[in-house]
C-alpha cells in the first residue's frame, strides 16, 4: 500500500511512518525537517540471480491478439510456452531503433517464466556492500514504480528493477 504522511518529522507522524514502514508499505513523508529512516526503509532486493533463469538472443514470437502493447508475443522455450513481454515498451520509451534485435532475458514470476525484451546484456557486476538508495527524484514516475532503488557504482548508478511490478501487465 502506498502511504503519505504530512507532519512526519516527530511524534504521532513519525511514529506512523516507522510502523507503516516495518509493515512493508511504501511511505511518502512530507516534513519540515529531515528524520532519518530505518535501515529496513532503504532494504535491498534480493539478488537477480535467484529470479534470472538465462539470457537468449531474439527468438521468433507468436503476436498475442488484443493482448496489452507491452506483451511483444509467446516463444517456445524447450517445449514451455513463455511469455515475452518489451521493457520498452512497458517503461514509456520509444522503441528500439529499426534493424536492431533486443535480447532477451528469462525470469521467474510466481514459479513462471517471462522473457523480457531488453536492449542489450552487458557485464555482471557484483553489488554486495554497494551503497543502495530509493529510486532517483530524476526518474519520471511511471519508472519509479517499477524500480525498486539504485546502486552506487563508482561513475553512475545501477536501477534495480521491481520483476514483479514490471511483469504485471
Amino acid at each position: 500500500m502506498k502511504i503519505t504522511i504530512i507532519g512526519a518529522s516527530a511524534g504521532v507522524g513519525l511514529q506512523a511512518a516507522r510502523m507503516a514502514l516495518q509493515k512493508g508499505h511504501e511511505v511518502m513523508t512530507l516534513s519540515r525537517r529531515i528524520v532519518p529512516l530505518p535501515d529496513h526503509a532503504k532494504k535491498k532486493p534480493p539478488p537477480a540471480s535467484r529470479r534470472v533463469q538465462e539470457a537468449l538472443r531474439g527468438q521468433a514470437r507468436t503476436t498475442v491478439p488484443l493482448a496489452a502493447p507491452s506483451i511483444a508475443g509467446l516463444i517456445s522455450l524447450r517445449g514451455e510456452v513463455v511469455l515475452t513481454i518489451d521493457l520498452r515498451t512497458r517503461l514509456g520509451l520509444e522503441p528500439l531503433a529499426a534493424g536492431l534485435e533486443p535480447m532477451m532475458v528469462v525470469v521467474k514470476v510466481d514459479g513462471e517464466s517471462i522473457s523480457l525484451l531488453v536492449d542489450d546484456i552487458g557485464d555482471v557486476i557484483d553489488v554486495q556492500g554497494r551503497p543502495f538508495d530509493g529510486p532517483p527524484d530524476t526518474l519520471p514516475t511511471g519508472l519509479r514504480e517499477v524500480i525498486l532503488g539504485a546502486y552506487q557504482l563508482e561513475s553512475s548508478l545501477l536501477l534495480a528493477l521491481d520483476i514483479d511490478r514490471v511483469t504485471a501487465v
